[in-house]
């Protein structure tokens, strides 16, 4: 059987009674009666029926139903979201490098004056907080890869500003993924 490289069907093969599957993540170009027309995340455009839509493929944004959970509950949904498209919150680790230079300027000379004493002291609380805590990340995206425990991290494909990224298991906020969103219990 040859195939041309680029395709991973040969047409000219394919008899009734095959099987076929795939694993596409689509971005909604546009919405009309019936129908949307989307385009893959390997850049092809298509157009599906309504009727394919809701039989057949998950949002990350849409969800019937919202479940509070622990955040090691929260890390074993997405340790096992498989292929499935999911949008999920967390907080991105600051780098030290870029938390110390913050400090810096906050506490820094500006021209000939210093900074009034309570504006530094707010930006240093400010600073501080945000370097415990992290900044707050909104992800879209798709599993790789995922640490065996509950406190590793997800590399996750982002499917909006597209490349890889690691998602630390302790630092998650909540996660749309299957028709449910999963927020932490207070």
């Amino acid at each position: 059987m040859s195939m041309d490289k680029k395709t991973k069907v040969d047409i000219s093969q394919v008899k009734v009674g095959d099987r076929l599957s795939e694993v596409q993540y689509y971005e909604v170009v546009s919405v009309e009666k019936g129908r949307m027309n989307l385009k893959t995340h390997k850049g092809m455009n298509i157009t599906v029926t309504n009727a394919i839509v809701e039989e057949c493929m998950n949002s990350s944004e849409q969800y019937s139903e919202e479940v509070k959970v622990s955040r090691t509950e929260m890390a074993e949904k997405l340790r096992h979201a498989g292929d499935m498209v999911f949008k999920v919150c967390f907080n991105k680790k600051p780098k030290e490098s870029v938390l110390c230079q913050e400090i810096y300027d906050a506490v820094k000379r500006k021209g000939s004056a210093y900074p009034k004493a309570e504006d530094v002291q707010a930006n240093i609380a400010r600073l501080v907080k945000n370097g415990l805590n992290g900044e707050e990340r909104v992800l879209v995206g798709y599993l790789l890869r995922t640490e065996t425990t509950e406190t590793g991290y997800s590399l996750v494909a982002d499917l909006v500003n597209g490349g890889v990224r690691q998602v630390d298991h302790r630092s998650l906020n909540w996660l749309v993924l299957n028709d449910k969103k999963y927020v932490l219990k207070k």
